[in-house]
């Protein structure tokens, strides 16, 4: 008997699905205690399924489609689209009246296109638009940072001890002169898209895109957890692989990349005025990014330092090289860095 097996995105999908249900609720009692005074048990029915339905078809439906437009004709497609969606279901429903109960066709068109009708359909409408909003804002601000704004977690600045791994593209300037403008950022971007699933599942939030280098961070239990840290990047080689002919095929090149990774303490807040972010400030992000740096100069892919690996039992599917105390620019003291490799 075979599982079906559900990867990290469409877990995180269907998720957000959920909660989108759960935040239609109140709109829909809203609108029923304008229009009817009181509530019932399927207000809270309808509004949960009204937004658990927009969510999965952003999932699947709507995943790639119209992802060129701009962003409101965007948002005002797809909001159409859904609000057609489910008028269509509803006519479709009603037929059961007119095959079962055996009313006329002109009272079911009656009924279908009645001015109540359509009041609730622009209703719909905009508890809709506002509900592909909220995703269209979720995804542009990263995972789990939407939430950190509502809940007001980083107003204050606050002290974290969190891991980094600052991951960059080889060949990135050798590239960028090779291909013209349009096609080097389709290829960046198809190369971040590839990320997607193995940041998901380690657990990873992206900090930053800084031109082709990808930040993540996890909060030390997190990025400790099952090695999570130090499993992404080799998920993400192992992704890559995977779309080795469509790379070749595409933009004659299969990416390749080398990470440094490195913990420590710091300062998470909210900053900006004209534009708000959320940023970490503290030694241990200059110093991964000089441990990033020095890849080449050891010909290693991933440059962890010691500290990380004492916590974290890899076992027998990594090789470690410990490569004893280095120079770090910029620091007086040298700290302790390890290759690590996967075993084939």
């Amino acid at each position: 008997m075979t599982t079906l097996k559900m990867n990290s995105y469409t877990r995180r999908r269907i998720l957000a699905s959920i909660k989108l249900g759960l935040a239609a609720i109140p709109f829909l009692m809203i609108l029923r205690l304008i229009h009817v005074g009181n509530l019932n048990p399927g207000v809270f029915i309808l509004g949960f399924g009204i937004g658990f339905s927009v969510g999965i078809a952003e999932l699947f439906l709507f995943k790639k489609w119209i992802k060129n437009l701009p962003f409101f004709l965007h948002l005002f497609v797809k909001s159409i689209a859904l609000v057609g969606i489910m008028w269509l279901t509803f006519a479709v429903l009603n037929l059961l009246d007119v095959f079962i109960d055996g009313i006329s066709w002109l009272d079911y068109l009656n009924d279908i296109f009645q001015w109540t009708t359509l009041i609730r359909l622009l209703e719909l409408l905009g508890v809709i638009v506002f509900l592909l909003f909220f995703i269209r804002l979720d995804r542009l601000l990263g995972p789990g940072v939407l939430i950190g704004y509502m809940t007001g977690r980083y107003h204050r600045p606050r002290k974290e001890h969190r891991i980094f791994m600052f991951l960059d593209l080889k060949g990135s300037t050798t590239l960028a002169e090779r291909m013209d403008a349009n096609h080097y950022f389709d290829f960046l971007h198809n190369y971040f898209k590839e990320m997607s699933e193995p940041i998901l599942e380690s657990n990873a939030d992206i900090y930053q895109y800084v031109g082709d280098e990808i930040i993540l961070t996890w909060r030390l239990k997190s990025g400790m957890e099952e090695a999570n840290c130090i499993k992404v990047f080799f998920m993400i080689e192992k992704q890559m692989e995977a779309r080795r002919e469509y790379f070749l095929k595409t933009y004659g090149i299969v990416p390749e990349f080398k990470a440094g990774v490195h913990a420590g303490e710091v300062i998470t807040a909210q900053i900006g005025e004209l534009k708000s972010e959320i940023t970490y400030n503290g030694d241990v992000l200059n110093t991964t990014a000089r441990i990033q740096s020095l890849c080449n100069q050891y010909n290693q892919k991933l440059l962890v330092s010691a500290d990380i690996l004492k916590k974290i039992p890899l076992g027998p599917a990594y090789s470690i090289v410990n490569l004893g105390p280095v120079s770090i620019r910029g620091k007086e003291k040298t700290i302790d860095l390890c290759a690590v490799t996967k075993n084939d």
